[in-house]
């Protein structure tokens, strides 16, 4: 491969905010191979903050994945007209997903195509294909795809999100009006109900952590005010973050003393950020989780290995003890 002769980069991944996050080495380690290349990302909505700001992508284009796909057909054919005309020498698709690789690759005229793929019909739409494995954590498999797909020896770099001095600011008018000076986030919520700890559980959690760690107050984010208002109205003295900017909540989770939360997207921004973290993982619908698990010496987590055998209050308790040296 001619490195001087790639002028244009796609990059697909528009899915969900912890996904992003596990991704985004990519566009770091693709733009040091190709600094003369214009990277253009297709990420969806909810995971744009994540990468908004980010130096080594030149553009963003919203377009969502699988249901929100077809539900905005009729806009694709703009989008269509828009990646046709940037002649892109590569595309990569990050998610694995059929209508990316054949709509917003093949059929925007992509030379070369490379991405993972779930489907056998997937690949026949792509130069190099690489079935997804859960076994190898997603940080290093993106960087394996793109090695083998461009015939490249990248190495691992770690994930980032890209912040503004706005997003510090925003930490510290937060941080000032609730007046928190010692403090733990709980991320309590999940629009996955498999991956749902019971609400109840939480609140014993919040109760347990107000009469061991009295000079900590508890700061509730999340996404479903509807699950924040129940832990809040049983417990008024939480100060409560809803559906706030993600990159002012990577500020937010550095500066507390711990980030207890669920299997979703904060829990990623919690250990990229290198916070005290620790994630309760659930058993659901894939057979293995090593692929997503936050890293690092400051994170911990809580996995339930068996759907039957859930994780419990004082597993919770236990860690958190060890966690803020109790």
């Amino acid at each position: 491969m001619d490195k001087t002769k790639i002028k244009n980069i796609l990059i697909i991944r528009n899915d969900h905010i912890g996904d992003l996050i596990l991704t985004t080495s990519a566009f770091s380690a693709l733009k040091k191979e190709f600094p003369n290349s214009k990277i253009t990302v297709i990420c969806s909505k909810i995971n744009k903050p994540i990468i908004e700001h980010n130096k080594n992508i030149d553009e963003l284009i919203v377009f969502a994945h699988g249901k929100q796909f077809i539900k905005n057909f009729h806009k694709y054919f703009g989008v269509l007209w828009k990646l046709r005309k940037k002649k892109f020498d590569i595309g990569i698709d990050l998610r694995g997903d059929f209508l990316n690789i054949f709509f917003l690759m093949f059929m925007a005229g992509v030379k070369k195509r490379i991405g993972f793929y779930r489907k056998k019909a997937s690949k026949w739409f792509l130069d190099y294909g690489l079935k997804r494995k859960v076994e190898i954590h997603e940080t290093k498999y993106v960087i394996d795809v793109l090695n083998k797909g461009l015939g490249l020896k990248m190495s691992y770099s770690e994930p980032e999100i890209a912040t503004t001095n706005s997003d510090k600011k925003e930490t510290e008018e937060f941080i000032k009006k609730n007046n928190l000076k010692e403090f733990i986030c709980i991320v309590p919520d999940s629009g996955h109900p498999l991956k749902q700890w019971p609400l109840d559980k939480f609140d014993k959690i919040i109760k347990f952590l107000k009469k061991e760690y009295p000079n900590q107050r508890i700061v509730l984010v999340g996404g479903i005010k509807e699950k924040l208002d129940w832990l809040k109205k049983r417990n008024p003295e939480c100060a409560m973050l809803c559906r706030g900017n993600l990159r002012m909540v990577y500020h937010l989770f550095k500066k507390a003393s711990l980030v207890l939360s669920l299997d979703v997207g904060p829990m990623h921004i919690a250990w990229v950020g290198k916070s005290k973290l620790l994630g309760l993982i659930l058993k659901f619908s894939e057979p293995s989780i090593k692929n997503i698990v936050p890293l690092g010496k400051n994170s911990k987590y809580l996995l339930e290995k068996e759907v039957d055998k859930k994780i419990t209050v004082s597993e919770v308790k236990k860690e958190i003890n060890k966690i803020l040296k109790k």
